[in-house]
Formats: C-alpha cells, structure tokens, sequence
C-alpha cells in the first residue's frame, strides 16, 4: 500500500530556530548592550556592539557566539557562519554554537553539514533536544525514514510530551510504511492532545487505506466532533464524509466549501478524500456548474 503524505491533515513540523544569545564582560545582561539592543530587535546597533566588544575583547568566545546569533538573525548567513566557527575555535565544546551553526547551514540547504553540526552539538550535550529534533526533520525531509524516527525517539525518551517530535514520528513511520506503528503514534499523541482533530483524522485515513473500517470510522466521528463549523473546514469535513460513505452529507458539505473559496473545485477533483466520487454524477454537476459560474 502506497500512502500519499498530502493526505495527511497535519504537515511536518518545521525545524527549530533557537537563537539564544550569551551575556558577556561581567556576566550582568542589562550591562550588556549588545544584549539589550538585541532583544529590541535593533540588530545592526546590537551588531556594532559585539564588533566593537570584539575589537578590545578578541578571544572572547561568547562574543564571537553572539555576533554569529545576531547575524543570524539578519538572515546575513555566510557571515554568521565565520562568526560561529570563530566561537568554536575558541571553544570547540559549545554546543549552542555548533546548533545555531547548523541551523543557519539548514537554512543554506546544506543539509549534510547542518547534519554533522547537529551531531557535534549533540556529542558535547546529548539532551540538546532542539538538535535532535532537527536531525530527525532534516532526515524526514531526506526521505530517511529509518534515522528520523531514531532521532524523533531520542528526543522523545527525554521530553516525551513533545508533539511535534511525536507527529513527525508519526508520519516518518507512515512514509515508512510501518502503518501498525505508526497508528500507535498516532494513539500516544492523541492522549497528549485529544481536543486535536488532525490526529483522530490521520489515524482514521490510515486505518482507512489498511482496511480496518470499523475502527476507521469512529477516529472519524471523534474528528468531526472536533472540527468547528467554520467555512474553512467545510472542505475537509466534506471529505471525512465521503470517506464513511455519507456521499449526501459530502455532497452538502462540499456544496458549502465551494460556494466560500471557489478554488475547493479543484481540490476537491484531486483530493483522495473525495475520491469515492468522483465519478458521482452530482459530484461532477457541483463542480462543473460553479466552474462554468465562474468563467
């Protein structure tokens, strides 16, 4: 059984961008202007700070560490990578150093150095869980399957209320194809957060397509209660619908959909959700009406 991601209500959890700044010369942050100019979002005069605090202070490594994060920031990338190797020349065991070096690097699209600075800042602290849950996205994103889940439980097994590192886990093993595993993914983040609908309706699409119905079908009644009445959810419960056989009720709810955002005419044409009907001679009435409406 192939499973199509897009199906999936939820998307993968983006990876994290901490960007936490040091204090320098007598430790006291609000005798630190740099610090301060940061937090008020001035970075070029907090950038002029750490330059001019690096000129008299040049072995200052969180210095070099706080430059790096403020032109990180500034999305000035290439220099804030020199920034972050001078740092860790000076203390090649920051692991804050070597995780906002690989952020920036992810951020660059240079995954297998952004991989391996991930993995340094995590040798230097293993609970670095901001680390560990971007080695388990970027291998997601890699279509690596076996090592996102790895990384997803690591970071699990120390903060083991972290939904995004459990929904990540949960569609890696759906893309895996290890669907029983995955189901029991999806069980543990719904009793993390059961006023969720995503979670009742990935679990339900995904028991759908391993033919288990019954149970299918009461994940998807959990989610329709759950879903508000609102025209942005009309479309989706529509589907939902059509996937328990209620064609009327789908039918009805697309009608809706459609007549607030005249684009769900052709979601819903290639929407698996709405699949079962797509040969429905009404489903191709609604569609084919308001297209020619809005011509």
């Amino acid at each position: 059984m192939e499973h199509d991601k897009t199906n999936n209500m939820e998307e993968i959890e983006e990876i994290e961008e901490t960007e936490d700044i040091k204090t320098t010369g007598d430790g006291e942050e609000l005798k630190d202007e740099g610090y301060l100019y940061y937090i008020l979002k001035e970075n070029e005069k907090a950038l002029r700070e750490y330059e001019k605090y690096i000129e008299k202070n040049p072995e200052n490594q969180d210095a070099w560490y706080n430059k790096g994060v403020v032109l990180q920031a500034m999305e000035r990338y290439y220099e804030a990578i020199d920034a972050f190797d001078e740092a860790l020349r000076l203390n090649p065991n920051d692991t804050d150093a070597w995780y906002n070096k690989g952020v920036v690097l992810t951020m660059l699209t240079r995954t297998d150095e952004a991989i391996d600075c991930y993995k340094k800042a995590g040798s230097v602290d293993a609970e670095n869980i901001d680390a560990l849950f971007n080695l388990g996205t970027l291998y997601l994103n890699e279509e690596d399957y076996e090592n996102a889940v790895e990384y997803f439980n690591k970071t699990l097994k120390i903060e083991p209320k972290n939904i995004s590192a459990s929904a990540n886990k949960a569609l890696a093993l759906v893309l895996a194809e290890k669907y029983e595993d995955a189901v029991k993914e999806y069980d543990y983040l719904i009793r993390l957060d059961p006023k969720n609908p995503e979670y009742y309706y990935s679990k339900g699409r995904l028991l759908i397509d391993m033919g288990e119905t019954k149970d299918s079908e009461e994940a998807f009644s959990m989610a329709l209660k759950l879903i508000p009445n609102l025209p942005n959810s009309w479309f989706r419960v529509g589907g939902i619908m059509a996937l328990v056989g209620r064609r009327e009720d789908a039918l009805e709810y697309l009608k809706k959909a459609i007549n607030a955002n005249k684009k769900n005419i052709e979601y819903a044409k290639n929407d698996l959700d709405y699949e079962s009907l797509w040969d429905d001679p009404e489903f191709i009435e609604i569609t084919t009406v308001v297209e020619e409406e809005t011509e």
